[in-house]
């Protein structure tokens, strides 16, 4: 063999080894193991260190829950599809530091069909972030966020009228370089009785009205409501160019 196909060859190899290091899990390795998988993908550990640095001197959230489990109906509509109405169950626990590990489940007609399994700081901006789809081979990208150049820390003793920022680098998990320039901007409304978005929820609730930007466009608005007793946010409303998703809480249990 000579000296240039023993280069291709070194190349290739080097070429395709990196290429499955940067491909997603299968959704069968997932779901064969999903705590082993959220431990090695999505606790505080796997936190990039600049990022970690950055939530850590702002304050931590005050998180009076252990674990919750939220069940919601939506109505997802789109302009380029059939509207769907699936169930969602939203799984949350409480990681210590003010960290939230994160799992909503989707199904329609009693048949789960996907997940996102999600981390954050507080609730509001997810940390590390990936969907499945069950019909699928592969899981979708696992996305996070690379640096930290703007945060408003500690959200969970928010005030009425009030405006927070939060500006970051996002990537998939794997890459080194030309990250994606994210902005949020959230401003709360007025404090309301938690009851009235679940008959049972006690304590007041807040709703954050939240504009979404990639590299400085507009990109889509999202609605959330911070459950005040318990430190716990949840999306209401989530509209893009193409989408409206709305939630209705139907169902809530939280120790």
């Amino acid at each position: 063999m000579n000296v240039r196909n023993l280069c291709k060859l070194l190349f290739l190899s080097v070429a395709a080894a990196a290429m499955a290091a940067c491909a997603p899990a299968t959704v069968k390795e997932i779901n064969a193991n999903r705590s082993g998988y959220v431990e090695a993908n999505f606790s505080q550990k796997q936190i990039p260190e600049g990022v970690a640095r950055a939530l850590n001197k702002n304050g931590t959230p005050v998180l009076n829950f252990k674990t919750a489990r939220i069940k919601m109906n939506a109505v997802y509509a789109s302009r380029t599809s059939k509207e769907q109405t699936p169930t969602v169950t939203l799984a949350l626990r409480n990681l210590g530091d003010g960290y939230i590990l994160r799992l909503e489940e989707y199904e329609s007609n009693g048949i789960a069909y996907g997940s996102q399994y999600s981390i954050s700081h507080g609730g509001v901006l997810k940390l590390r972030d990936q969907d499945i789809f069950y019909s699928r081979a592969y899981a979708g990208q696992l996305f996070e966020v690379k640096e930290l150049t703007a945060y408003p820390g500690d959200v969970s003793n928010p005030g009425e009228h009030s405006t927070y920022l939060y500006e970051w680098q996002e990537g998939a998990h794997h890459q080194i370089a030309n990250f994606t320039s994210m902005k949020m901007i959230c401003s709360t409304g007025k404090f309301y009785e938690a009851s009235s978005l679940f008959s049972e929820l006690k304590g007041k609730a807040i709703d954050f009205n939240c504009e979404r930007l990639v590299d400085g466009i507009t990109r889509a608005k999202q609605k959330f409501a911070l459950l005040m007793e318990f430190g716990i946010v949840i999306l209401l409303e989530y509209q893009s160019a193409v989408n409206k998703n709305t939630h209705t809480i139907v169902g809530v249990e939280i120790q």
